[in-house]
């Protein structure tokens, strides 16, 4: 459940885990049952489907999304970091630089650590809203430069050149991650298709017999 808890804040959403167990369990009780019902080898094939679909409901509802964020927080790293960036190496302090640079570049990133701001507004440590705000970002390279910037604010370190090594290899990340996404379009297609014809077949061959 703690894992499901941490996927779920990674989402950028905070609600129960268990809330989502309970409502995959009940649908999936509601689909076994109107399958079972309704189709004549409802006995072989509500078990099946409803096994696939409580399987496959946490990655297609929860895993995908983190995936899909990932990549969209990526996109926005590439606005919003550069105006970290100029505003540190302006002698800007961390807490500064983020209120800056949230003012001028508006996406979901910078939103994300607006609230490391207001967080200090009731009684968080800049350390703490810095912490907090890992723990809802799910990119290894977003995280590590939160790190960065967790270390100056404590240690006093120079970072800049840290965040910029991990910026530039965020922007090669990123068109890899976008190379590959038009490089499985077709396949994906295929895929949706296969699936499309085979439905239809069942429903044929169910609808005839």
């Amino acid at each position: 459940m703690k894992k499901l808890d941490k996927k779920i804040r990674l989402l950028g959403i905070n609600y129960d885990s268990h809330i989502f167990v309970i409502f995959r369990l009940i649908l999936s009780i509601l689909l076994f049952l109107y399958l079972l019902l309704s189709l004549r080898l409802g006995y072989i094939v509500a078990p099946l489907m409803t096994l696939i679909f409580y399987s496959l409901s946490e990655y297609i509802l929860i895993d995908l999304p983190i995936k899909r964020r990932s990549v969209s927080l990526e996109r926005d790293a590439l606005d919003y970091i550069p105006a970290l960036l100029l505003n540190l190496k302006n002698g800007k302090s961390v807490k500064t630089s983020i209120k800056n640079s949230s003012k001028v570049v508006k996406n979901e990133l910078s939103n994300e650590f607006s609230k490391v701001i207001n967080n200090l507004k009731i009684g968080f440590s800049l350390e703490e809203g810095l912490e907090d705000l890992s723990e809802r970002i799910p990119n290894l390279y977003i995280q590590n430069m939160i790190l960065d910037l967790k270390e100056n604010n404590r240690d006093g370190d120079k970072i800049v050149d840290s965040l910029e090594w991990q910026l530039n290899s965020l922007k090669d990340n990123y068109n890899q991650e976008i190379i590959s996404i038009k490089k499985m379009m077709p396949i994906k297609l295929c895929l949706l298709c296969i699936v499309f014809l085979a439905v239809m077949i069942f429903l044929i061959y169910y609808i005839a017999s």
